[in-house]
C-alpha cells in the first residue's frame, strides 16, 4: 500500500513528537498543556471528560489534580501511539483511527468537536517545542491530524 504522507511529513511529525517525548514528563506536561486549550475553546468538553462546567482549568489546584493528569496523560498515550504508527503502518494507523472514531461516538464526541482537539493539539506542540515549531511542523501536523479526524469521523459514522 502506497503511503499517504509524504516522507517528509513524517519525518518532520516524528522527529518533532521525538522533541517533545524528551520533556520531563511529558505525558502529564502535554495532555496538560492540550487540555488547557482544550477547555478554553470548547468548555462543553469538560463534561466529556467527567469535569463539571466550572472547572478552572488555570487553577493550580486543577493542574496537578489526579484526575486532571490522569486524563491528560492518557490522551497524550493515545496520541503517542498514533504517531507512532504513522511512518511504519499507516494501514494500521487508519485502522486505529477508524475504531477512535467509533468509541468516542459512545462517549458524545461528535464530528464537529474534532477541530477543537486538533486546535489544542497544535497549541500544546507550539508551547512545547517553542522556536522548534516551524511552519513546516505545523505544516505536517496539520495534514497528519487531517487525517485522523477524518478517519474518525468516518469510524462516527458506522
Amino acid at each position: 500500500m502506497p503511503s499517504n504522507f509524504s516522507y517528509t511529513t513524517i519525518s518532520y511529525v516524528i522527529e518533532s513528537w521525538e522533541e517533545v517525548r524528551r520533556m520531563e514528563k511529558f505525558e502529564e506536561t502535554f495532555g496538560g498543556l492540550l487540555f488547557q486549550h482544550l477547555f478554553k475553546k470548547s468548555p462543553t468538553a469538560k463534561e466529556l471528560f467527567g469535569f463539571g462546567k466550572d472547572l478552572d482549568v488555570d487553577s493550580e489546584e486543577t493542574s496537578k489534580s489526579d484526575k486532571f493528569l490522569f486524563h491528560a496523560a492518557s490522551v497524550t498515550r493515545m496520541l503517542d501511539a498514533a504517531i507512532n504508527m504513522v511512518g511504519p503502518d499507516e494501514e494500521l494507523f487508519f485502522e486505529m483511527m477508524h475504531s477512535l472514531g467509533e468509541k468516542h461516538k459512545t462517549y458524545g464526541v461528535t464530528p464537529a468537536m474534532l477541530p477543537n482537539m486538533g486546535s489544542a493539539i497544535m497549541d500544546a506542540l507550539e508551547k512545547s517545542l517553542k522556536d522548534s515549531f516551524k511552519d513546516s511542523i505545523k505544516d505536517a501536523w496539520s495534514e497528519v491530524f487531517e487525517s485522523i479526524s477524518t478517519n474518525m469521523v468516518k469510524g462516527m459514522k458506522t
